[in-house]
């Protein structure tokens, strides 16, 4: 990208037409394509973009626009491009590519552009894979980058290693995501410090016939630990509940979890009101409600201080992976309907884009056995009792104890899924169940016959890592 538009803006300076250069925002074509060109060739060689969309990049005007909605068609309908460059194209919308192409109409212009791949139902695949494509591309993986620090890869690899996201934008690769959606969720479950957290937000999945879920986050130096949580599903319930009774809620719940913490005087503390709340921006009643909430004492503080969420599902799926991946996400181990529903969050395999789905038939049958701290039980046994398990934790490669909570039967019919391991032992479970394998957590109907499953006594015993 660095050499090739310079290159292009030079070679067409003296023909008829627009230079245009489209990414995801002007706030990507920064930091994506200008800046990197600023810091090659210095400040000189590309302007900020202007107030009419302009950079002069090489002295010549480039149109910056944004590309990912539809509404942005409408500022390249009826241009004539000589050359345009494309950032991110796989996260345009398709609308946008399909005006575009009908824009480069000289017999000289010319089209560069570059991606990441996404999901092989993408309709940029379907566009590359074209027969009549007259095009030349190029497939890198990040070990082909040589202004990459060896640091650096060895970060990034690690990050999203055991997701969707590794073969995509460490492989160069049009890959299919499936099984779970976060296989590295146990390596965030940790108990937080015990001390009250730098900061604290709120992040909230508004819900009527839905569940409603709430989670309070503390920061930990550069960690961020979900300590608490709340949750309520009305269709579980059988009863709703009104905007004012949930806020009337939560204003109970975060109350009770910083009464655990002491001033000097040994007073119970109280909230640190206004708590910065993460809110989808649809709940607009619910947010009205939130707003109006002010504290009693003298100073009548708001208790709440909305922040819409950013709804691009996708990328929110990533950015958790990575932070997962990285240690900067942390969840306490008692939050049991956050790990009900992350261990149910799968990628659909039946279709061809990427779409997440919610399953909770991930169980083992009753006669299953589990290894305690007081021996190998069957886990029906377990029902409507707490204690310690041995789990194996993916982070130190060790067996160690974990108490386990909310151990309860199920009554739901799923399809059954027997698996058979080298030594003859047998375990049956539900398609959705996870198993921990060699390569991470594996949905039992995905496990393949090459997969090698860790057992955790095994590890006790030999110390496998």
């Amino acid at each position: 990208m660095a050499f090739v538009v310079p290159y292009r803006l030079r070679q067409l300076r003296n023909k008829p037409g627009l230079n245009v250069i489209l990414g995801v925002s002007k706030s990507t074509i920064e930091r994506n394509v200008l800046q990197p060109m600023r810091e090659i060739y210095g400040a000189q060689i590309a302007t900020p973009i202007n107030s009419n969309n302009v950079s002069y990049v090489c002295d010549v005007p480039v149109y910056c626009l944004g590309s990912e909605k539809v509404s942005q068609v409408a500022k390249i309908q009826g241009a004539s491009f000589k050359y345009c460059y494309g950032d991110e194209v796989a996260k345009w919308n398709k609308e946008v590519f399909a005006i575009l192409q009908s824009r480069l109409d000289k017999p000289y212009s010319c089209f560069d552009g570059s991606c990441n791949p996404e999901s092989p139902g993408h309709w940029l695949k379907a566009f590359l894979d074209r027969d009549d494509l007259d095009a030349y591309i190029q497939k890198y993986t990040l070990f082909d980058n040589p202004y990459l620090s060896p640091a650096f890869v060895e970060n990034l690899c690690k990050e999203y290693e055991g997701t969707v996201y590794y073969g995509r934008y460490i492989n160069g690769e049009w890959t299919q995501a499936e099984g779970l959606i976060y296989p590295m969720y146990m390596e965030a479950v940790a108990e937080a410090p015990e001390q009250r957290a730098e900061k604290y937000m709120l992040s909230l999945d508004y819900g009527t016939q839905n569940a409603f879920a709430a989670l309070l986050w503390g920061k930990y130096g550069e960690v961020w630990h979900a300590v608490s949580e709340y949750y309520y599903s009305g269709r579980d319930e059988g009863a709703q509940k009104t905007d004012e009774e949930y806020a009337d809620d939560l204003e109970r719940w975060l109350t009770t979890f910083f009464r655990q913490y002491k001033t000097i005087a040994g007073e119970p503390q109280s909230p640190p009101w206004p708590i910065k709340t993460i809110i989808d921006p649809s709940a607009a009643s619910f947010i009205a409600a939130l707003q109006k909430r002010r504290t009693q004492d003298a100073e009548g503080r708001k208790m709440f201080g909305t922040w819409q969420a950013d709804n691009a599902v996708s990328d929110g799926i990533r950015e958790t992976a990575t932070c997962m991946r990285a240690g900067l996400i942390k969840v306490a181990p008692g939050l049991k309907s956050w790990q009900k529903e992350v261990q149910g969050y799968v990628w659909d395999d039946t279709v061809q884009e990427d779409k997440p789905v919610k399953v909770n038939d991930h169980c083992l049958t009753g006669e299953t056995m589990v290894d305690t701290d007081s021996g190998a039980i069957p886990i029906k046994q377990l029902v409507g009792t707490t204690g310690k398990v041995w789990s194996f934790n993916l982070a130190t490669q060790q067996a160690e104890l974990k108490p386990y909570h909310d151990c309860r039967m199920t009554q739901q019919q799923a399809e059954l899924y027997e698996i058979e391991t080298e030594d003859g032992r047998i375990i049956r479970c539900t398609g959705e169940h996870p198993i921990l394998t060699i390569r991470g957590y594996v949905l039992a109907k995905d496990l393949l016959l090459s997969d090698k499953i860790i057992d955790v006594m095994d590890a006790l015993r030999y110390n496998i890592d």
